[in-house]
């Protein structure tokens, strides 16, 4: 392996260790599988796709989210959108996704 390409995926690792970390998961699993999952749920978040509330799976990640502070929401959580601590996370989850392709 060339040293320029172990750079490359080490900084990938460090930065997805990170986010593993600050979301307070166990990183024994595929980390790069779980912040692209949740990376596909943020994106629900932020268009606000109401019909995604039928999604248990989905209304999990919403419940967990406003219970960790990286959403608020009004009278119902189903009108849930990212907190600032999301969008700097978000940040870090886009950079992945930029140095995975």
């Amino acid at each position: 392996m060339n040293q320029e390409l172990f750079e490359h995926w080490s900084k990938e690792y460090v930065l997805a260790q990170e986010i593993i970390e600050e979301l307070w998961f166990c990183s024994c699993w595929n980390i790069y599988d779980i912040i692209i999952n949740i990376w596909k749920y943020l994106q629900i978040l932020k268009k606000q796709d109401w019909k995604e509330y039928e999604n248990t799976e989905y209304m999990f990640f919403v419940y967990w989210a406003d219970t960790m502070w990286y959403t608020e929401h009004g009278t119902t959580i189903r009108c849930s959108w990212l907190s600032s601590k999301w969008k700097k996370l978000l940040k870090k989850i886009d950079k992945i996704n930029n140095l995975i392709k």
